[in-house]
């Protein structure tokens, strides 16, 4: 019999199989030169995107970064609009026109291809949220370095604004290595600086990301403040499809779920045949889109342009 927490578990590792599954599938279709543009995946960071945001509500709002598609993935998106806005089609998100770093949804808000980009827009949308929501802003270690992290997280104490900062810490800024570019190490230490408290977490970890995570959410509502929440992830893939750099010594969040869950006493082939299925069901998907129409050619659809009628 399995208890309550190892269904809990289950759903978590099926959220992030989709998420994988997905991604391989997509990288698959981008090595065979069946998806245009730049890919950056995010593969590595399943855990925190979906341990964070399994520990949400509905109302809350999510700020995504260049490796969005974990979060989109786990926030509801659907797959195949998802992978239609890839390929470039009249079926995406955006009609096929944002692509992978430009991705826009009802709760997760927007990715952006500019490093720290989202993190004072998610800050400003904070202030504006009612009846307890929070915002919650995803972002590398790389953005730590920008000049907008330091000047959210000066402003986010001073309001009491309601609004998560999580950081996935892989080790790299770009191509570089995180000791070559600052002599901090602990990424927490930017947040106790300015008086936001800071936890440090696997980010490998679903389980304990998920708990980490709710207790923050929990003291965000209360009217605390913001909170910051820092995982130590892998980049399981180089910094963009097509780099030959890879990490070493990395550690795979969809192994531990799956061990996790064998030490639950679930079987380990069938956990194993559930991601299989996933992968063949997104390759699929993937041949459907891509029989799917272009959108139109047309400098004058502007049906995905806001206006606003001044009088």
């Amino acid at each position: 019999m399995y208890g309550s927490s190892s269904t809990v578990l289950l759903s978590l590792f099926e959220k992030m199989s989709t998420i994988r599954a997905f991604e391989d599938i997509v990288a698959e279709g981008y090595r065979n030169r069946k998806l245009p543009g730049l890919l950056q995946l995010s593969m590595g960071s399943e855990a925190t995107a979906v341990g964070v945001i399994s520990s949400l509500s509905n109302w809350d709002q999510i700020y995504s970064s260049h490796r969005s598609h974990g979060h989109f993935l786990a926030a509801g998106t659907d797959p195949r609009a998802l992978t239609a806005e890839l390929a470039g089609k009249d079926a995406g998100m955006w009609r096929g026109l944002a692509g992978s770093m430009h991705l826009i949804d009802t709760r997760a808000i927007i990715a952006t291809g500019v490093v720290g980009g989202t993190l004072p827009i998610a800050l400003g949308h904070s202030l504006y949220l009612q009846n307890g929501s929070l915002a919650v802003v995803f972002f590398g270690d790389g953005a730590v370095q920008t000049g907008s992290f330091h000047e959210t997280l000066n402003m986010a104490p001073l309001w009491k604004a309601p609004i998560l900062f999580v950081c996935e810490n892989n080790g790299k800024i770009e191509f570089s290595s995180r000791e070559e570019r600052t002599s901090v190490r602990d990424t927490t230490s930017y947040g106790r600086l300015h008086g936001i408290p800071a936890e440090q977490v696997d980010g490998c970890n679903v389980a304990d990301v998920a708990e980490l995570a709710s207790q923050l959410i929990g003291r965000i509502r209360s009217g605390e403040g913001p909170a910051l929440l820092a995982g130590a992830i892998s980049c399981l893939r180089p910094h963009y499809e097509g780099d030959l750099q890879q990490q070493e010594d990395l550690v795979d969040p969809l192994e531990e779920i799956v061990s996790s869950l064998v030490r639950e006493g679930f079987n380990e082939s069938e956990v194993r045949t559930t991601h299989f299925c996933y992968i063949a069901s997104f390759r699929s998907m993937l041949e459907s889109v891509l029989a799917s129409e272009y959108p139109p050619n047309s400098r004058e659809d502007t049906s995905l342009v806001y206006s606003l009628e001044l009088s």
